[in-house]
Order: C-alpha cells, then structure tokens, then sequence
C-alpha cells in the first residue's frame, strides 16, 4: 500500500499551517497567460478550446485557489488528502457566491477517479514535491490520463538542498513526518518520461533574504500535449 503521509498532513493543516486564503499569483498569471484571460468584469479571451469546462486542482489545500479557478468560468475539483483540509475548503467555498461551481473531496490514493480527459487543464502547486518520487511518477500519469490540455506544476528545485536531487523525510515542525521531494532538470524529466506531457514553459523562482542568501527556489512548469 503506498504510504502518501495522510495522517501527518492532516496533523499540518489541523496546526494550521498552509492554511492560505488568497490566490498565489503565479496561478493567476498561467491562468491569464495560457487558459482564459479575464479583460472584463465578465468576459475572457480563450487561449485554449474549452471542451469540458472542467478544471483540476490537486492538493487544494483549503481551497482558496480551487475557488479561482471557478472564478474564472469552470467547474472547479479540488482535492486534497487531509479531510480536515477538505471541510475547512467547504466553509470557505460558503463565504462565495452560490453561483460558483466547486466540488471539493478528500482522496486516499493517487489514482485520479475520473474518465479520460475529464479536465480540460489543471494545477498541482507545491504538491508533487510534497511526496515520494515514485508516488508522484504514478500521479503526473493520471493528470495524463484525465487533463487534455493544460497543466501547471510547481517544483522546488534542489539548489536549496545542496543541489541533491532527492526525497527527504521532514523533521521540523512544519509539516513534520511528510516528504519533501527536490527536483533539478534532470529530475523533471524523468518525471515526464513516462506520459504524453511536454514542457512548454518553464520558470524559476527564486527568493533570497536580506544577506542575499537563498532561502526558496521553484520550478513553475507549464505543461502541453
């Protein structure tokens, strides 16, 4: 039985952490750049051919970016390991408009219940990194099997553990006992290797503190068919 550390990020959320009630701006921009840019109060301009309307978020968390999603037109799924998680998602999809349609659900396992190209695009943020590797080779295949399209992924790289490209057991407070997986190039692509994605964009983030030391570095990846 795969091991995905649902007890221990069901502990994270229930300390409150990840707990994030705003959209990151990363996924505003890949939403405007590559699937559906708003220009008014209510109408876009299409980057893609909708054909299902429908959009994945994995691992969402509280579900403040699955809400975005449904902002901007489509049938939102957000789906996260930690119930705790889901049923804080469904007290903040309440505080929106009725009218959004959103479907959050607990999940137990990486097999994605949903017919082939289910989902027009989806977003996995900070979660493939969050698991073992070969948990996550499984998963990108099931965004392959059920996305048409789209999806973007973010990675953080390993040039802030010492450039080693591997997975690593957390053993501080934040996020104690789940996996913290890094990623270089290399890494990412045989991520990929395995399924039908290719990279069409790809950005690195980086954040340095006040003595210019590096503190976060990401992968932001957009991936096509």
């Amino acid at each position: 039985m795969i091991d995905l550390k649902t007890k221990f990020w069901d502990e994270s959320y229930a300390r409150g952490e990840n707990h994030i009630y705003y959209p990151k701006d990363e996924t505003v921009k890949f939403l405007n750049r590559f699937v559906r840019k708003k220009n008014s109060v209510d109408t876009y301009v299409e980057k893609i051919e909708i054909k299902t309307g429908n959009a994945l978020d994995y691992g969402c968390g509280v579900g403040r970016q699955t809400i975005l999603l449904s902002e901007f037109g489509f049938n939102a799924f957000g789906l996260d390991l930690s119930p705790g998680a889901i049923q804080t998602s469904n007290e903040l999809k309440n505080k929106f408009e009725e009218s959004l349609k959103i479907s959050f659900t607990a999940i137990s396992d990486p097999i994605l219940h949903f017919d082939d190209d289910f989902f027009d695009f989806g977003i996995c943020d900070s979660v493939l990194d969050s698991m073992n590797f070969e948990v996550a080779k499984k998963l990108i295949q099931e965004f392959d099997r059920t996305t048409s399209q789209l999806f973007f992924i973010t990675l953080i790289t390993a040039e802030v553990n010492n450039n080693i490209a591997d997975d690593q057991v957390v053993d501080t407070l934040h996020e104690k006992g789940t996996i913290q997986s890094y990623y270089d190039i290399a890494r990412v692509k045989e991520l990929l290797s395995e399924t039908n994605w290719k990279i069409k964009w790809l950005n690195t983030k980086k954040e340095f503190n006040e003595k210019n030391v590096l503190i976060d570095s990401r992968f932001h990846i957009v991936l096509e068919k």
